[in-house]
Formats: structure tokens, C-alpha cells, sequence
């Protein structure tokens, strides 16, 4: 929703030059008259500048509790259970469950636990209980990652510190605040604690409870992965090397005058061999394993990395703007400098309130004997030279600029909403249409404006607008309806509203 409180002001940038798009304009006419009528509270609006004095009242206690008219329902057990009825958990199961399947039967064959005399194989015995152990690992974080869940901000939240207000988003599905680290997940429908991403494998988000659980899930998920892999190709080896070269099987085949490649569907000598149809199998899974090696074994390099200074993807994409601002601004004012011979050093890199060094952030996430990782996830340890809002204000600030520069465009064709709309757009629009499962595509019809944000070549992301006439003044005014009324839609379905004729 566009900000519309500062009206009359004139927008400035980074670098306290005015811009060309003034709100005073562009904003006036685009009021909430929508969400006032359904109900909604109007968020409140950043300043141009923000403070970054920290005072007392502007550094809330960690151990400060939400409000207790905030509503924070718990998901029924038979809800969290349906969660495993995805197709993202549904195929992580079965690639866990087959692989560890085929292990199992392939290594109590090859390397049984008892000798033939009774005795116990410790090394072989081991051998299988390090696999195992894995396994049941994989499996318990797996599950926990799920059913514990990220942790939600409690819905109709507000901050018990009425200026903290305005240094804060205003989620209007929830119809409360964000809180810091906080983001809405368009899939859980839930405003998110410290959320990192929603992940279909386990068909839930990745935020402040689970993070741990996730992680830990990947990690030995790759390792017995990896363990089987190794086994299982050792196993088709040996298979192999059996059939083509041992001697007296050879001998016995050429008696019964089958081919070399005969063996391959005929195992009867002994000892016992697999089928064919079991040695494809094996050879699948150690596909399957090698896949999940490297996948998973990425995503687990990837998010430790991101544990150990202590900032999500989310965040990591809002510092990297940030700074990218900073670098702009520190360009444009060392020009203006050297025209009045003056230099001064400007900081080029936004830092991250909440670095704490690489141990200390590892132990807020890992170092817990309960499900709750250190903080309440809402308020969080900073640094000494931050406070609570640094990365908000920042976030509200680039929010800002984002709107400043939507772009309004008016539907003149039918658009279904489907992701691959061949028919209707074309195969060139197919073919180069957004690579996202989370963001929906937008159902439009003729007359429809939607306010742009996001531009690709063929494509456009953007929120409905829906004008409203005022019978006083007859002039339209335009707001955006809620928030889950945003998706991409094809470029050819729309055109460029033009400001003279708006």
C-alpha cells in the first residue's frame, strides 16, 4: 500500500535532493479510502529522516511481552499433520525412506553383523550404526523442522511503546505490526519471526524456532546421503566385477553358452544376486543420493553461512541495497566535493545490527535446550553502536523508494491467471515467464490498474488498484486492495497509464 500520510511534503532522496516525483502529486490521489471502509487501521508513515539516537524508550527489553489482546491461536495437531501430505514432504520422504531402505538391505548382505560363527562383526556393526544414527536424525529434524514451525508474530500485534509505531511495517492481512525481522509469508498467511524463507520441503517457514532443526536436517541429511552413496556404488561394483571376471562363473556361463550380456538377466549361480530390475533400482538411488549431496549439501553451506553472521536471505538482499545506496551516495557527493576541493570518508557498507561475532550468533540459534532458540522473536540483542529499528528504518526507507518509482498500468485484455498462459500470450511469453513458486500469478480483466513495482521484459508484478470516485470533488482517487492482491501478469495484456489522462 503507498504511503500517504506526508502530504505536502516533497520527497527527498538518499542524499537530501529532491526528487522528480513528488507525493504531494502522485500520493494525494491515491488515499486508503478502501481499507478504511473494510475496517483495516492505516499504517503509520516513515518520516523523511529518522532519528538514530538511541534512547531509552527506543530500546525495548528483550524480555518485553507482546500485547495481551494480541491474538496467537495455536495449529491444531491434525493441521500440523496434514502438512505431510505435500508434494514437497512427500518426496523428501520418499527419498529418504529409499534410500535408507536400499542401504540397509544392501549392506546386511555384503557386510553382515555375524561372522558364521555367531560371533558379532564390531567393525561392520559400527559401521551400519553410524548410517543408522544419521538416518534417524535426518527423520527427527525433519519432522521438528516441521511440526515446531518458525514462530509467528501473535496477529493484531502492536508494540507497547506507541513512538516504536513508526519505526515499524504494517501488515495488513494480519492487521497488526511486523515485528523487527518479521515478514509475511504469502503461503502460511502468517507474519513470520526472523523468517528466513518458506521451504516446500517441509511445506512450512524457516524462521526463529525451526532454524536450528533445518539446518541440522540438512546436515545429516547430506552426510548419510553421502555414507550410502559410497556403499551402494561399492555394492554395484562388486556386482559387476562378479559377473564379468570371477572365473568359475565365467566357465559355468560359457558351458551353458550365454553371452557376457546373457548374465546380466540370468542371475542364478550362487551366492545370491540382485535382478535386474534391483540392480537399476540401486543404480537410481545412488542417483538420488548424489542429487541430494549436492543440493542439499549447498542449501546446508548457504544457510550456515547465513547463521554465522547471524541475518536471513531477506535481509541479507535488504543490507546489499543499503550498502549499494551508500556506494551511490558516497559517488555523488565525492563529485560535488572535488568541485569545492573538500574530501571526506564516507561508510560504503551498511552493517548488520545484529552481527554479534560468528560465535555469539551461532550460540542465539544452536546453544538452546528448549525450542526456543535465545530471544522472545520479537525484540533482538544488537549491536552497541544500533538499536532495535536500524534495519527497520532502513527497510521502511527503501519501501519508500520502491513506491516512489511504482509505475500504474491500465488492463485492456483478459488475463486467466494461469503460469503458462500458451494460448492466450503466446509462446515467447511461456518461455520467459517468472521463475517463482510462491508469488501468484494476477487474474485481470479489461479496465482493471494495477500499480507496478517489479519489471521484466514480458512480465509485470504489481497490486490491484481499485479507483473510487468522490461525488463531492468528482476527482478519482486509487489504492491498492490487500496485500494478497498482488501477482504477475503478462506486459501485453496492459499499457503504460499516462499521467495526463489518469
Amino acid at each position: 500500500m503507498r504511503d500517504n500520510s506526508d502530504k505536502g511534503n516533497v520527497p527527498r532522496n538518499r542524499t537530501g535532493k529532491k526528487t522528480s516525483k513528488s507525493l504531494s502529486t502522485s500520493s494525494e490521489h491515491r488515499t486508503t479510502k478502501q481499507d478504511a471502509q473494510n475496517g483495516h487501521s492505516t499504517p503509520p508513515t516513515l518520516p523523511p529522516t529518522l532519528p538514530r539516537k538511541k534512547t531509552a524508550s527506543a530500546q525495548p527489553q528483550l524480555s518485553s511481552s507482546v500485547s495481551t489482546t494480541a491474538k496467537h491461536p495455536t495449529p491444531s495437531p491434525l493441521r500440523r499433520a496434514l502438512r505431510l501430505l505435500y508434494w514437497g514432504t512427500l518426496l523428501a520422504q520418499f527419498l529418504i525412506t529409499g534410500i535408507s531402505v536400499t542401504f540397509l538391505y544392501c549392506d546386511t548382505y555384503f557386510w553382515p553383523v555375524t561372522t558364521i560363527r555367531g560371533a558379532i562383526d564390531w567393525l561392520a556393526f559400527l559401521h551400519l550404526f553410524v548410517f543408522c544414527a544419521s538416518s534417524a536424525l535426518t527423520q527427527y529434524n525433519f519432522l521438528m523442522a516441521i511440526f515446531v514451525g518458525p514462530g509467528y508474530v501473535p496477529e493484531n500485534w502492536v508494540p507497547e511503546e506507541e513512538e516504536h509505531r513508526g519505526y515499524l511495517q504494517y501488515c495488513l492481512i494480519c492487521e497488526g505490526y511486523k515485528a523487527p525481522r518479521a515478514h509475511h509469508c504469502r503461503t502460511c498467511k502468517r507474519c513470520v519471526q526472523k523468517m528466513e524463507h518458506h521451504c516446500p520441503w517441509i511445506n512450512n517457514c524457516v524462521g526463529h524456532r525451526n532454524h536450528a532443526y533445518f539446518l541440522r536436517f540438512l546436515f545429516f541429511a547430506t552426510c548419510g546421503c553421502l555414507h550410502a552413496m559410497v556403499v551402494l556404488l561399492i555394492v554395484v561394483l562388486k556386482v559387476l566385477n562378479f559377473v564379468f571376471t570371477d572365473y568359475h562363473y565365467n566357465r559355468r556361463v560359457a558351458q551353458s553358452k550365454m553371452s557376457n550380456w546373457m548374465r546380466l538377466f540370468n542371475f542364478q549361480p550362487p551366492p545370491v544376486f540382485f535382478t535386474l530390475p534391483g540392480l537399476l533400482w540401486i543404480v537410481m538411488t545412488i542417483g538420488f543420493a548424489l542429487g541430494v549431496v549436492l543440493a542439499v549439501g549447498a542449501l546446508f553451506v548457504i544457510q550456515l553461512r547465513i547463521i554465522l553472521k547471524n541475518e536471513t536471505s531477506i535481509e541479507s538482499w535488504i543490507l546489499n541495497k543499503a550498502s549499494y545506496y551508500m556506494r551511490e551516495e558516497a559517488k555523488t557527493a565525492e563529485t560535488e566535493e572535488e568541485e569545492h576541493g573538500k574530501k571526506t570518508e564516507r561508510k560504503i557498507r551498511f552493517e548488520n545490527p545484529y552481527h554479534l561475532g560468528w560465535w555469539q550468533n551461532a550460540k542465539q540459534v544452536f546453544l538452546n535446550s528448549t525450542h526456543n532458540p535465545v530471544g522472545n522473536g520479537i525484540w533482538w540483542t544488537v549491536r552497541p553502536d544500533c538499536d532495535q529499528f536500524t534495519l527497520t528504518k532502513e527497510q521502511l526507507r527503501q519501501k519508500q523508494f520502491k513506491q516512489e518509482a511504482s509505475v500504474d498500468f491500465l488492463i485492456h485484455q483478459n488475463y486467466s491467471g494461469r503460469i503458462f498462459p500458451l494460448f492466450s500470450q503466446g509462446c515467447r511469453v511461456c518461455l520467459s515467464f517468472p521463475w517463482t513458486i510462491e508469488e501468484p500469478r494476477l487474474k485481470l480483466a479489461p479496465g482493471d490498474v494495477v500499480r507496478c513495482t517489479r519489471f521484466q521484459k514480458h512480465w509485470l508484478y504489481g497490486s490491484r488498484v481499485k479507483v473510487v470516485r468522490d461525488d463531492d470533488d468528482d476527482a478519482a482517487t486509487s489504492s491498492p486492495e490487500r496485500r494478497d492482491e498482488k501477482g504477475w501478469f503478462p506486459r501485453r495484456v496492459a499499457r503504460r497509464m499516462d499521467s495526463k489522462t489518469d
